[in-house]
This record gives C-alpha cells, structure tokens and sequence, in this order.
C-alpha cells in the first residue's frame, strides 16, 4: 500500500480485530461507573498487558482514572478514558478500575481477573460457579459476524453445554464448557449474556455484555513497511499501520520508527509482528487498537519468516537454513532447532497443514531440477525435513512442469502450481494447479492430469487459501483468480485483470484478500471475497481494481 508518494509498504500483517475500532476507545457507560474493555473477563493475554477503560462521572466530570493490580495501584489516568500498556508477570491477576470525579467522589469497575502467559489462548473459565465472556468486550465496537469466546464452571455439577443469548433472543446451545464461535449481528447496541447449564440441570449467567456493531470498526489491521524508492528521497524507515473495515475499505493509519528498512518477509501470529532485518528479528506488541509497541529484539537475521498455525512457532528462513523458534513473552525468541536445507529461496511460502504435523514448499529454477520440501512438526515446534516422494502428473507434449510453492487447506491435502515449460522456447507458458493427498507418513500422491486440472492463462503467482480452506486466491501473471476447493477438487468461480503479476497475496477472517503486484509503487489491492466466491473491489478507492503495485513485502493476520 502507498500511503504517500514516496512510501510504497511492505504489507506484513492483517490483524481481524473483535476489538475497539481504529482510534476509538471502549464505550463510556450511561450511568456512574466504568467500562473494562481490556482485558476481558477470563482472557489469556502476553506481556505487556493493554488496559482499555472509559468511566462515567459518579456526582461531577471525570477527573482521573485509576488502575489497580493484584490490589496495588499503578497509576492515574487523566480524563474519563485510559489506554495504558503494563508489563505483568506470568500468572493469574485480578484488576480493577477506578474513576475519580471533579468533586472526589469514586465508582470502582467490576473486578477483571485473567491470566498472563506466554502466548495467548483461549478463554479461562471462572474458578466459582459462572461464566466468563472474554468476546466481545464490555462495551466494544465491533464489526459482523461477531466472535463470541467463552467459557464456564459448573453451578452443581460438570457443564452440559453453554447458550448464548443477544437481546433476549436465544442464539443456541453449546455444547461443553467452552464456546468460541461467529455470529452475524445487526448494526446497533446489543446486549449478550451467556448462561451455562450444568449436568444437574443448574445454571449460571454471565453479567450481561453491552457491545456495538459498526460497519466502519476495525475487522483487521493492514502492517507494513516502507521501502527505499529508486528516483526519491526516501522517508526514514517507517512500519505502518492501518485499520481494515468490514467492506475492504483502509481507515487512518499511524506508524512507528524502524532501525531500518524492510527488505524481508513479515509476519504475525495475532499477538506480536515480527519484522526481520539483516540481523536481527523484531518483534512489536500488537495493542488492542491495532497500533504498535517495540517488544523483544532476537539477534541473527533472516530473509523470510513464517508462523504455524498455533501461532507458538515462529520459523526462520535463510537461503541453507530453516530454524524454529518458540515464541515467548514479549515476543522473545528461543531456538527450538534448526534444519540445513539447500534451497535457493523460500519466496514459494512455507505451508502447514490444518493440524501443524506438516509443512511443505517447492521450487523449480527455469524448468530444471523441480525440488520438494516436507518437514514433519514435532509438538515442540522443531522441524524434520523429509522426502514427500512427490510424482508430477505427466505433461503435455513439449513441456515439463517446474513446481512453485504450496498451499494447504486442510490436513490431507496439498495444492502445488505447475508452472508449463516449453523446451523448444525455454520459456513458460502456462501453469496448472493439482490437488495431492497427505499420506499418512507425509508423503503426496495424485491422480491428477494434464487433462483434469484447471488452467491459467499465465505463470502461477504467489497464493494461498482462507482460513477457512475453502477458497484459494491464485496470483498469477496478470491477475487474480478464485476457485472454491470442496472433496479434493478446485472448482473456478471468479477473476479480474490487473495490469502486473501477482507476487505476494494473503487473507484475513472477513473474506478480504490482499495483493502486491512486482512493480513500484501502485500498491496493495484489497479484495471483497463473497460467498459464491465472486471477487469485488474495495469500494474507497477506484485504484484497488487495477491499480496493483509493488515494491512491497508482506503478510496479513487475522486477530484474536
């Protein structure tokens, strides 16, 4: 994306936010008192933790806010709103909010208890009877469908199931102690509240959770870094952010300084973005509101990074080398193991399957000597590279199929474009896509033909499938192609034109897809997916459709 003339970004991360939108904080509540939009009741979070608040006045205007930890005051917030970040250690804690008025009268939040650790996670149930909603948050903006996460401690007995209630309207049951589900919700101020049934026929309700759903709150957040621009003066090295509405359109953006300027792949596990230089890797707390602080700082540089699926496992790839890192508090990085591969880039992607146990790539260097990779994954995070035994589908005449990159969709498929050589020209031509199965020792096969593939009018770009593994977006030499992947098959249901190929692509959680093209400096182009999988552009600028550019590096992540 270029957010000026001079600064053409590095696109790393799409951050899908069920959290305040964009510049906005929580909610003030109508009456005396104070709203705790962050952290959640129950939630796991890592270090730092982000404190989102906003306090109605008891008998005057708001004076100060006060944060109190573990019945230890941190400190005083002028106005009615806080947005602070505290660093906390490992472990449960119980916070509480205080407002202060212009006449020294007080309200006290409700007590938020939740839990800091390594990596974020799921919903942590109340250690009484009851239920804790950590999604969404008290008095949060917050796009459709709406995610609800939440978890719940018998009254009498195990849990039987969780029911979600939206303005006294039963949603459904579910079943267990945890809930973490989407639900479509109309524009407007909502009220939800979860009760959980136990095995004795008992209940307990959650306190009732007031959020708003808004079309221009934050459904992701688009990260990127600029880029030194042959011909211009280059602006300092920059990471810029953006907040991504529900309809593809870019809000404001902020930024934050780097040491210097992005050359290599980005990345984010919903918790941290990490950002590798020649020598380092760094990595930024992701804030409630999308924006950016610097947190850990790992020596040893790396030209792309990946994470898995968990978001635990950060993976490190150097032209003679992948290494896995586990990814710790303040997104400090601990070698895990390292595996010496000879492979000539990684630009093709690393792919996991659904269920982490393993990761493929390949690639092919002018039509010769096509190479595969398949790494097992160990619980740990560490990597065990092995041969996938994979056969290529015979080619038609005069040709031979040069592999590039990989993508999975679920844990027993694998799609691999076949780029078509022409020995005669030595050139490309044309790619096809095939669909191979996940033996259950890793290794792919396929009955995949010539005949049966689908066809690209040009070279495969770079491409990816949703998170959901239903849709892959496929770049190619002059555009953007959607197909719909049901029972081991690839079904086309759309495409548009753009004026260069496709080089980098990614998704978020709210059916966006983002591409960068391989000239400077169009931009990134922000696609509406629906769901018959026909592609429409962002509606904010007339450009998205065609105006690719490039220049850029990049990854996009959905947020927690």
């Amino acid at each position: 994306m270029c957010f000026s003339r001079y600064v053409c970004l590095s696109v790393t991360a799409v951050l899908s936010a069920a959290v305040p939108a964009f510049g906005q904080t929580c909610s003030e509540p109508a009456s005396a008192g104070v709203n705790v939009c962050s952290p959640g009741q129950g939630e796991n979070v890592t270090p730092p933790v982000t404190f989102i608040a906003a306090g109605t006045g008891a008998s005057g205007s708001v004076n100060h806010l006060e944060l109190w930890i573990d019945g230890t005051k941190i400190g005083n917030y002028s106005g009615s709103t806080m947005d602070a970040s505290v660093a906390e250690a490992v472990g449960s804690h119980t916070a509480t909010v205080i407002e202060v008025d212009s006449k020294g009268d007080y309200v006290k939040s409700a007590p938020v208890t939740y839990a800091v650790g390594e990596t974020s996670g799921g919903c942590t149930a109340p250690s009484s009877p009851g239920v804790s909603v950590c999604e969404p948050a008290q008095g949060s903006a917050v796009a459709s469908p709406v995610k609800f996460d939440a978890a719940g401690t018998g009254a009498s007995g195990a849990v039987n199931h969780l029911e979600l209630w939206i303005d006294g309207t039963k949603i459904g049951n579910y079943s267990g102690d945890s809930m973490d589900t989407n639900v479509t919700v109309a524009t407007g101020s909502h009220a939800a509240q979860v009760v959980e049934v136990d095995s004795e026929g008992d209940f307990a309700k959650s306190p009732v959770v007031d959020f708003t759903v808004s079309t221009t709150a934050a459904v992701a957040w688009l990260y990127a870094g600029n880029q030194e621009a042959d011909g211009y003066e280059p602006p300092p090295p920059q990471l810029s952010y953006a907040p991504i509405q529900a309809n593809g359109n870019t809000g404001s953006a902020g930024s934050v300084n780097l040491p210097e300027y992005v050359e290599f792949k980005m990345a984010a596990n919903g918790s941290y973005l990490f950002v590798p230089f020649s020598d380092e890797i760094d990595a930024f707390s992701i804030q409630a509101n999308g924006s950016l602080k610097q947190a850990a700082i790992t020596k040893g540089g790396a030209q792309y990074v990946y994470p898995d699926r968990t978001g635990k496992t950060l993976y490190e790839a150097n032209p003679t080398s992948l290494a896995a890192y586990s990814i710790g508090a303040n997104g400090s990085l601990t070698l895990v193991n390292k595996v010496s591969a000879d492979f000539p880039t990684f630009e093709a992607n690393l792919s996991f399957t659904a269920n982490n146990a393993y990761a493929y790539s390949t690639y092919c260097n002018n039509g010769n000597s096509p190479v595969f990779y398949g790494f097992s994954r160990a619980s740990n995070g560490a990597l065990t590279e092995f041969n996938p035994q994979v056969t290529l589908p015979a080619a038609p005449s005069g040709m031979d199929y040069c592999p590039f990159g990989a993508a999975t969709p679920d844990s027993s498929h694998v799609v691999i474009a076949l780029d078509e050589y022409d020995k005669s020209n030595q050139q490309f031509v044309q790619s096809q896509l095939a669909v191979y199965t996940i033996e259950s020792n890793g290794t792919l096969k396929t009955a995949n033909t010539s005949s049966s593939m689908p066809t690209l009018a040009s070279n495969a770009g770079a491409y990816a499938f949703d998170p959901t593994g239903t849709w892959l977006a496929m770049g190619t030499g002059d555009g953007l192609n959607i197909y719909k992947f049901s029972d081991g098959t690839l079904t086309f249901t759309d495409s548009v034109s753009l004026y260069t190929g496709v080089v980098q692509l990614s998704w978020d959680k709210s059916g966006h897809v983002y591409v960068v093209g391989q000239t400077c400096c169009g931009g990134t182009a922000v696609y509406n997916v629906s769901s018959e999988g026909k592609l429409t552009p962002a509606p904010d600028d007339g450009t998205y459709g065609g105006g690719l550019g490039g220049g850029l590096i990049w990854a996009v992540q959905s947020a927690p």
